[in-house]
């Protein structure tokens, strides 16, 4: 996911520099308006699907709390199961990686809707969400561990979890 949303927006910053060629450039506008709806449909896909209980928050849906033989629970959709979310899996948890993730993704889809002067609505509704995501207020409040001076996922956590 964030390789193709880095490649996106380096790609749109490109155009409206005007770094490539006028054929080139046709090319570009011709796959980023074909891609749209399918760009389009992926993040709302990863909106809706993923999005945590509090509004602008995010966490990897899929996780059972019932593993029993797994130290710290998979995120598979993620696609990385190896980094460490809270150990025991619950709707309240906020996912660091996802929340950057979707705001990089928000920002890319307000530059392409922009490019191409897409509907109002749409577009707005990207750069609201790319500018919800994008508060650092917000973030340091969901996000800000005072004590470790770093950021971090929310969640329950084994050392946070009496048994």
């Amino acid at each position: 996911m964030v390789l193709s949303t880095c490649f996106v927006f380096d790609i749109v910053n490109d155009l409206k520099k005007n770094k490539f060629t006028a054929n080139e450039s046709n090319e570009i506008t011709s796959f980023l308006e074909q891609a749209f709806v399918r760009l389009e449909a992926w993040f709302q896909w990863f909106n809706t699907t993923q999005s945590g209980k509090e509004i602008g928050s995010n966490y990897w849906h899929g996780r059972h709390s019932t593993a029993t033989r797994e130290l710290n629970p998979k995120t598979l959709s993620s696609g990385l199961d190896d980094n460490p979310h809270a150990s025991h899996p619950s709707e309240d948890e906020r996912h660091l990686d996802l929340r950057c993730w979707m705001l990089l993704a928000a920002d890319c889809m307000d530059s392409i809707g922009k490019l191409f002067e897409m509907e109002k609505t749409s577009a707005e509704e990207y750069g609201s969400t790319a500018k919800l995501l994008s508060d650092f207020a917000t973030l340091n409040q969901k996000h800000f561990n005072q004590v470790h001076g770093a950021y971090f996922d929310f969640g329950n956590h084994t050392e946070k979890v009496c048994c």
